[in-house]
């Protein structure tokens, strides 16, 4: 897992979306930081991700009916 985890971290990194920290206290530590462009394409997936999930709940509400839906939500 270790392995995979840090060859993500090298695509973000190498893409300019994280920055590395080293630790000043123990060299070993490194902490993930987004940059600008990290932080400017978050919002944008959050965005696009919001923008789907409005597509899809209008979807199922009219699929469904809306009745259905408030009973699962309060299930």
């Amino acid at each position: 897992p270790k392995q995979s985890i840090n060859k993500g971290i090298k695509i973000l990194k190498d893409q300019g979306y994280l920055e590395l920290i080293v630790d000043s206290h123990d060299k070993r530590v490194k902490f993930c930081q987004l940059t600008a462009a990290g932080h400017k394409f978050i919002n944008l997936a959050i965005v696009i991700a919001m923008g789907a999930w409005m597509i899809i709940s209008v979807q199922v509400s009219a699929a469904i009916g809306l009745g259905l839906i408030v009973t699962f939500v309060e299930y």
